[in-house]
């Protein structure tokens, strides 16, 4: 670990992405009464309700709920109620689910909302899994997977693209993009593109990423479709047809010849209806590790020298933090973000195999293992003790950031795609290291992997899309923009030259993360992989409770199993 002299730096915070404004407020307030086929069903409780839009004398009713959890699913990260987000068989189910008793948690902006406990609709017969819930992939692992309302009805899966070309024509073209706002990279290898191929115009579409989480299906299943989107490949979008099958693109290409740790997490096979086998629907743009940042001058205050060899090892940096005044470890949990520090727990904790088999959707996978509680039960036990921040679930990721480059807290659980970001805020303030195991000299092991995209099966250019995606990871440029802005390993062959890299910044912390969870085989996908409902649906009001105390270790790991087995039509 390099222990660095403190160097002088001021916050640097990404602006607050995509904020509601009062006539997307209106918006949301119209469409929640007009979608579908009508007004939802209300039903009176004893409670006041927090709606999602500003209340008004005549709508919603003050003291009116939603009928069941299905529904706040069916309204989305935004509160809109979206026309088709909901099948006709559940629409008609809704009366019958008028017992549920809603509680009260935050979303992933902070506010409270109604939500009743997990529970399958009291007349949903057994079918294959729905495409209306989302989840998130954090792709580059920053990646972070990206499914919501898919069409129903049994759509034959997409064909191979066939004859496929490599060069680009000279007629103008134009490409469309849709990325989440927090990642300038996708915008700068954009432009980089067109300042290359000036026939080319890239459009580039930004959203926060839970409401990319929630849209993605429904844009690809639209009459115009976007060329690319930054999604993990589902196999319920390859099921319904969604997605183009890539096969013929890699022997073009060669991307067939990668490392197969680069391409499994983005195979498809639609008849199992599992990850990590099949064709190829997805390529990575960018490789990327969570890990642990921390504060070099907090570090020294508590006599941390080194990164910890163990987790037990970590926890006592904790406590010493905490004795010390320090805040040990800061927090967001608006929308989930709680799930990179349960993760960090549950690949120490949990097999690797087992792991990886239940994300990826193996036969009678499960996660409701001793080593899942016993991770559930250790971040519980952090947020007892204060070492994680106290107002988590308030907190969104945004301010996370903020706090940290401020030096508000001593670690930062997170991935190496914010080590630019840190670098330019934090100069040689900041260190990165990879979680240690449960005993010394084990192996590590992370969520380490592609950030991918997708090609639209009804893109108008599906050549071209391809073309990009290709360009991206071999051009010297694009590579070199991956590591400066995005702060992480590009893809494509690693025969290729490696990208410039500042010996004093961060990313040399995170190469060395990233190349020791290569030598131990130790990468494992991210959770919100598992299914499509993983990240919005189930782990972020789960994780609620949890940090709260609302439910108990073996509730939160019976409940995220649930929310599997319900997602995968088990």
């Amino acid at each position: 670990m390099r222990m660095r002299k403190r160097a002088s730096w001021t916050s640097h915070v990404r602006p607050s992405a995509g904020s509601l404004g009062s006539r997307s407020r209106r918006r949301a307030r119209t469409s929640g009464r007009t979608a579908s086929t009508g007004s939802p069903t209300l039903r009176r409780t004893s409670a006041q309700t927090v709606w999602p839009w500003p209340r008004t004398a005549s709508w919603p009713p003050r003291a009116w709920a939603l009928p069941g959890w299905r529904l706040w699913t069916a309204l989305g990260v935004r509160g809109v109620l979206v026309r088709g987000r909901l099948s006709a068989f559940e629409s008609k189910c809704f009366d019958k689910c008028l017992d549920a008793t809603p509680m009260t948690v935050t979303d992933w902006r902070g506010r409270l909302r109604r939500r009743s406990p997990p529970m399958r609709m009291p007349c949903q017969p057994p079918r294959r899994p729905r495409t209306s819930r989302s989840a998130l992939v954090i792709a580059g692992t920053v990646g972070l997977a990206l499914v919501a309302c898919a069409p129903g009805g049994d759509v034959p899966a997409a064909e191979s693209a066939g004859p496929v070309s490599t060069e680009l024509s000279g007629e103008p073209v134009e490409l469309t993009m849709v990325v989440e706002s927090t990642a300038p990279v996708w915008k700068a290898l954009a432009e980089e593109f067109e300042r290359q191929h000036p026939q080319v115009t890239v459009e580039v579409r930004q959203d926060e990423m839970q409401v990319l989480v929630q849209n993605a299906p429904r844009l690809l299943a639209g009459d115009d479709p976007p060329d690319l989107i930054h999604l993990s490949p589902e196999p319920d979008l390859v099921r319904d047809g969604l997605l183009t099958d890539l096969d013929d693109y890699a022997a073009a290409y060669g991307w067939d010849e990668l490392p197969a740790s680069h391409l499994d997490p983005m195979r498809i096979d639609a008849d199992a209806g599992r990850a990590g086998t099949g064709s190829l629907y997805g390529i990575g743009l960018l490789f990327g590790v969570h890990g642990i940042y921390y504060n070099e001058e907090l570090a020294a205050r508590i006599g941390m020298t080194a990164p910890p060899e163990t987790l037990a090892e970590f926890e006592g940096l904790l406590a010493d933090a905490a004795e010390a005044g320090i805040q040990p470890i800061v927090q967001a949990n608006v929308g989930g973000i709680a799930m990179f520090p349960l993760q960090t727990l549950l690949n120490q904790h949990m097999d690797q195999d087992e792991l990886a088999d239940w994300i990826y959707n193996a036969p009678d996978a499960t996660i409701q293992t001793d080593g899942a509680v016993e991770a559930a039960a250790q971040l519980q036990d952090w947020a007892n003790q204060g070492y994680l921040s106290p107002d988590a679930n308030a907190v969104d990721y945004t301010t996370m950031l903020g706090r940290f480059t401020a030096g508000e807290a001593l670690f930062l659980v997170l991935g190496d795609w914010e080590a630019a970001n840190l670098d330019g805020a934090m100069g040689t303030n900041v260190g990165f290291f990879a979680a240690p195991p449960l005993e010394e000299g084990g192996r590590h092991v992370a969520v380490a992997g592609p950030a991918a995209f997708v090609v639209a099966a009804n893109s108008d250019h599906p050549d071209e899309a391809a073309y990009f995606l290709d360009w991206a990871q071999t051009d010297p440029a694009a590579r070199q923009l991956i590591v400066d802005i995005a702060g992480s390993f590009p893809g494509g062959s690693p025969d290729l030259s490696a990208p410039r890299i500042d010996p004093d910044s961060v990313l040399v912390d995170t190469q060395r993360a990233f190349e020791a969870i290569s030598a131990y085989d130790g990468a494992v996908p991210v959770l919100s992989d598992a299914t499509p409902g993983m990240f919005v649906s189930t782990l972020g009001p789960e994780l609620q409770l949890l940090l709260a105390g609302r439910s108990t270790p073996e509730q939160f790991i019976a409940r995220i199993q649930a929310g599997y087995e319900e997602d995968l039509g088990r």
